[in-house]
């Protein structure tokens, strides 16, 4: 279980840079509300 915990961390923030970055200026505001949640 505490290594799923920095795993799901991880994953979290390598998915938030690219979508971040590619997504972003295409559609910030429907593709943020979908990764924060």
């Amino acid at each position: 279980m505490k290594d799923k915990a920095p795993e799901g961390a991880s994953l979290a923030t390598i998915l938030d840079a690219p979508v971040d970055g590619v997504a972003a200026p295409a559609s910030p505001a429907p593709m943020r509300d979908a990764v924060s949640a």
